[in-house]
């Protein structure tokens, strides 16, 4: 059984289909018959790349243009601050070409180019056979890797953008491995100490280097089996990479790659058994995209169907499901490696997530608000998702006390006396303590009302009153060395100052047995 069956499904988001903005009423088809082949998100657009060339800008306002990017074929899309990588082919036979573009100053409708690096002079081969597959940037503009379907991997680093070694001061630092499959993944992180994590995905194992000054000082070969180039996610400013198998989702960090002794990170069965088709993040959330058996099959077209499933691994608990249909892929050919056209798709726009159909419908995934998802949680009393929800928002610290009153108020109703004080003390400064104190009053749950009270004292929310009841507690509970200690706190002058604080707080009797040692 997978994981993500025991965790609680919820529906957090919205999904709506997309109207054209300059048609109402109608839904925006402007992506329509577009066969996307890979993506990368820039700014506020996404560029989605066809196999034979062409590039669609899409912003968040529904604005796109095209351009024709390659003559022949594109291979790979990368975007880092506002420059578009883009790796393919202008002409027949394998000569891959490496091409900067600016996304910000379009030029005859299209973006300028920048720099264009034809790859087969920098590959070790010295010539054209070896097609380039993936390329990546960090975020900085000084390194870049480019990885080819034998295995290899190149890296410059530098200033991308002005070197003019840019052209041939590579370096490898993955040699060929074929029997690895190709690169379908690179992504680079950059550790304190001048030192850089690059992790390489194929399609048959994930690997991880440490290099400084050009030099890999650690490499981990990874449990991961490998991706296909879809199913792998990279956060630069945490550093970490995800990546999805048919049983297992991995999660690896790049500053635990140093460890010569081996890394394993950390795995999910997330979607187990089911064939991954796309992972992507969004925000906190992991979105896969899978193939399963239809629920009801007619016809061997429709014996499949995809599946959207947001995961908030954080929390974990499912935020949304959807089932697509048809299939997200179709084969054209004999042989089903030939061709692999994506007829469905999802992608991101300014943290918005799109799902591309089969008919060129685009759908987005709207996330609900915090308070509709509180109110869903609160249905289900399920206050400690909540709790969780709140915490990770970053409008969720003005609801927290709320959600802790609630959670107290259930448990409490549970007879979970224990666990509901402890919920009760998040409260305070927002819930009267009169509220908790009349509760707790009952003899058999002084304990309690004194880890309330206590807490209560480490505030500035407390009076003379909540003092006299947290020692009449000790009293009742026979509690000398609480009560001792409670009482330096208030005074260091010695049992003297703590008798008048007795008759102060109008302390009974058997309090000053209890000071006294009788």
């Amino acid at each position: 059984m997978s994981v993500d069956f025991g965790w609680r499904r919820f529906n957090f988001f919205d999904k709506n289909v997309v109207q054209d903005p300059e048609k109402p009423g109608e839904k925006f088809l402007g992506l329509k018959d577009v066969c996307v082949d890979c993506w990368c998100s820039g700014g506020d657009a996404v560029y989605l790349g066809e196999s034979r060339g062409g590039v669609f800008r899409l912003c968040r306002e529904l604005d796109e243009y095209y351009w024709k990017a390659y003559q022949t074929a594109l291979t790979a899309l990368h975007a880092a601050e506002k420059y578009i990588f883009s790796i393919g082919e202008d002409e027949e036979g394998t000569n891959s070409i490496l091409k900067i573009w600016q996304g910000d100053h379009l030029e005859k409708a299209a973006p300028l180019l920048h720099r264009e690096i034809r790859l087969s002079s920098i590959h070790p081969s010295g010539h054209c056979s070896v097609a380039a597959c993936s390329v990546t940037v960090h975020s900085s503009l000084s390194s870049i890797a480019v990885g080819f379907v034998d295995g290899t991997v190149l890296h410059y680093q530098g200033d991308i953008i002005k070197d003019k070694a840019l052209f041939s001061r590579w370096y490898r630092f993955r040699e060929a491995s074929p029997s690895d499959g190709p690169v379908t993944g690179l992504a680079l992180a950059k550790l304190p100490a001048e030192r850089l994590v690059a992790f390489v995905v194929t399609t048959k194992a994930v690997h991880s280097y440490v290099i400084e000054n050009k030099v890999v000082t650690n490499t981990l070969k990874h449990d991961s089996p490998g991706a296909p180039k879809d199913c792998w996610t990279f956060d630069e400013r945490t550093g970490s990479i995800v990546i999805a198998s048919r049983d297992m989702v991995f999660f690896y960090e790049a500053d635990q790659c140093t460890e010569t002794d081996g890394y394993r990170g950390r795995c999910l069965q997330l979607g187990r058994s089911h064939e991954k088709l796309q992972l992507i993040a969004v925000g906190e959330h992991l979105v896969l995209l899978t193939k399963q058996q239809a629920l009801i099959p007619s016809s061997d077209e429709t014996k499949f169907m995809s599946m959207v499933t947001v995961y908030n691994v954080k929390g974990q608990y499912i935020g949304f499901s959807c089932s697509l249909p048809s299939l997200c892929r179709y084969f054209i050919g004999k042989d089903l490696n030939l061709l692999d056209h994506r007829i469905m798709i999802l992608f991101a726009v300014d943290q918005s997530l799109m799902i591309l159909g089969k008919d060129g419908t685009l759908s987005e995934l709207t996330e609900k608000n915090l308070c509709a998802k509180l109110d869903i949680l609160f249905k289900k009393n399920l206050y400690d998702v909540a709790v969780i929800l709140a915490k990770s928002s970053k409008d969720g610290n003005e609801h927290l006390k709320s959600i802790h009153a609630k959670y107290g108020d259930y448990l409490y109703g549970k007879g979970d006396f224990d666990n509901a004080i402890n919920e009760y003390k998040e409260t305070i400064g927002m819930l009267e303590p009169s509220y908790v104190i009349k509760r707790y009053l009952d003899g058999s749950r002084l304990r309690q009302l004194c880890v309330y009270l206590e807490s209560l004292h480490e505030t500035t929310h407390y009076n003379l009153h909540h003092t006299t009841i947290l020692l009449n507690c000790y009293a009742q509970l026979e509690e000398r060395k609480k009560m001792m200690k409670f009482l330096e706190s208030l005074s260091t002058d010695g049992k003297t100052n703590m008798a008048n604080l007795f008759d102060r707080f109008a302390m009974h009797s058997t309090s000053l047995n209890i000071i006294g040692g009788d």
